[in-house]
């Protein structure tokens, strides 16, 4: 449970499976306590320089390449990081041994000396809302660490939590699939749709996995939910706690909705306004249903309305997320590089009234591209696809609109600038991850950028 501290692990013989930021922010948590630490990922040493510098510096082991059961030896659990399958061998032969295989957020959830939890899940709008929630608690003056899979792990942030610490925690469904007893006070879901498709087999493998978030909530606890998302709606069910809704029905319930282009609450039986409509920032409509439910999170957890509607005011959203980048020749550039499955770009193209020219492409994470097809052929001029699931869009979208192949992202926005007319809108909403060509979608979106700016200095 939490506040039992790392002290725990004293004396404990660890194998940590994913030398990225999760893993190495468990290998760097767990030093000063485990007797040993073997720090093992598929990739080379030569992949991994961060790892193989962390591991002289902390005197853990490092296994690279394969991962067979011998790595099981002398080890006593084991802390999978997240998105590693569960048919790497070692695993298997753990489970098959009773050997106890853990994530980092169980493992970090364990060690944290505060209950004051708030876990953000969902398809989209994640990062936003915790972000948002976070902004909320500074506008407070409250202590609040922002956290999660939203860019810090959660063990990161581990030395600066005291018992009176808020942390607000971006939730993967990576993530949720090795919790046991992980417990937020407030837990929010936002929205259900096909993801990680690659990853989980089946949509209902994978919401299944979203709703393990509250299976550990007690009656006091809250649940915030979506009264939008009929996926959401239709499971609020099966979820204990005091429940708040976001959307339309909350104003049969409690929780926070639109009336007369107003955000009003109603939470422990007081109703009130938070904000006008049009002093919120954030662009599109669903980014207002994410507001919502940041609102939902924070006045559940006894944030003042006051100070709930100034973060409204002032956030503006993040990076990558309909960033507007530049207005080159009357046609505006807009990165939405997070946009990273067809639901969440569905979501993005939805959110302007100009004509687009789309940019779209990356790596396909299963499922269809076709629910794209009907709004690409209302809001889109034309479409400019790029790199492995170029071939799989151009399929799904031809035939509604002009479809132009590029190779890369850069040459994906010189032809979207000739494509585009003044008034128009270049949007990168790719519908896919960053990973046959980047690191993550903040290169992708930062390459965007670039050519952008390039292209703003040679077009007056």
């Amino acid at each position: 449970m939490a506040g039992e501290g790392l002290n725990q692990f004293e004396g404990s013989r660890v194998l940590i499976i994913g030398a990225a930021r999760s893993g190495l922010g468990t290998a760097q948590a767990l030093y000063p306590y485990a007797d040993r630490i073997v720090l093992s990922d598929v990739k080379s040493a030569e992949e991994l320089p961060d790892a193989v510098k962390l591991a002289d510096d902390i005197g853990a082991e490092t296994a690279f390449g394969e991962q067979g059961p011998e790595l099981l030896e002398g080890i006593d659990l084991i802390v999978r990081s997240p998105g590693v399958p569960w048919d790497v061998p070692v695993l298997e032969a753990a489970v098959a041994a009773g050997v106890e295989v853990i994530g980092e957020l169980e493992l970090s959830y364990r060690a944290l000396p505060t209950d004051r939890i708030i876990a953000v899940t969902g398809s989209n709008g994640k990062s936003t809302t915790v972000e948002l929630i976070g902004r909320m608690f500074d506008a407070a003056g409250a202590d609040a660490v922002v956290a999660g899979n939203v860019g810090r792990a959660l063990s990161d942030v581990l030395p600066y939590v005291n018992p009176n610490t808020t942390v607000v925690l971006e939730v993967s469904s990576f993530q949720l699939e090795d919790i046991v007893e992980f417990h937020p006070r407030v837990a929010v879901l936002l929205n259900l749709s096909a993801d990680h498709l690659d990853h989980h087999g089946s949509v209902e493998e994978y919401f299944a996995r979203k709703w393990r978030l509250f299976e550990n909530l007690a009656d006091d606890d809250w649940a915030v939910l979506s009264s939008v998302d009929p996926e959401v709606y239709k499971g609020r069910y099966r979820v204990r706690g005091r429940q708040l809704f976001f959307g339309p029905d909350a104003a049969e319930t409690e929780g926070v909705w639109n009336e007369d282009n107003r955000l009003v609450y109603r939470i422990f039986g007081t109703e009130g306004r938070l904000v006008n409509i049009r002093d919120i920032k954030l662009p599109g409509a669903h980014n207002l249903l994410n507001a919502m439910a940041a609102s939902c999170a924070a006045l559940a957890m006894e944030l003042s309305p006051g100070d709930v509607a100034a973060a409204l005011r002032a956030f503006r959203g993040l990076p990558h997320r309909l960033e507007e980048i530049a207005i080159v020749a009357g046609v505006k550039y807009v990165n939405d590089s997070k946009a990273t499955n067809v639901a969440s770009a569905v979501t993005g193209i939805q959110s302007f009234s100009e004509p687009i020219v789309l940019i779209a492409g990356g790596k396909h994470k299963g499922g269809s591209f076709e629910p794209m097809a009907e709004v690409v052929g209302r809001h889109c001029r034309a479409v400019v696809v790029y790199g492995e699931a170029a071939g799989e869009l151009e399929e799904a979208l031809k035939g509604v609109v002009m479809v132009e192949t590029a190779a890369t992202v850069p040459e994906a926005v010189r032809a979207a600038a000739t494509l585009a007319k003044s008034g128009d809108t270049v949007l990168l909403c790719p519908a896919c991850t960053s990973w046959d060509q980047y690191a993550g979608f903040e290169e992708r979106g930062d390459d965007f950028r670039q050519a952008v700016l390039k292209l703003r200095g040679t077009k007056k």
